[in-house]
C-alpha cells in the first residue's frame, strides 16, 4: 500500500467520522433543546407576560 493510498484511506475515514459526529451532535442538540425548553416552560408560571406589570399598586 503506497503512501498516497494510506493518505486517501485516512482522509475517507476522517470524513466519515466527521459526518457521523455531526449527525450525532445535531441529534443530541435537538434533544437537549427540547428538554431545556420543557424545563423553562415548566418554570415560568402560566399567564406570565414578559415586560408586563408584575404587581399593581392599590390606589
Amino acid at each position: 500500500m503506497s503512501l498516497e493510498d494510506k493518505k486517501s484511506a485516512y482522509l475517507k475515514r476522517m470524513a466519515g467520522m466527521l459526518i457521523l459526529f455531526a449527525i450525532l451532535g445535531s441529534i443530541v442538540l435537538c434533544i437537549a433543546s427540547s428538554y431545556f425548553s420543557k424545563v423553562i416552560d415548566d418554570a415560568i408560571p402560566a399567564g406570565y407576560v414578559p415586560g408586563g406589570m408584575t404587581c399593581r399598586a392599590s390606589v
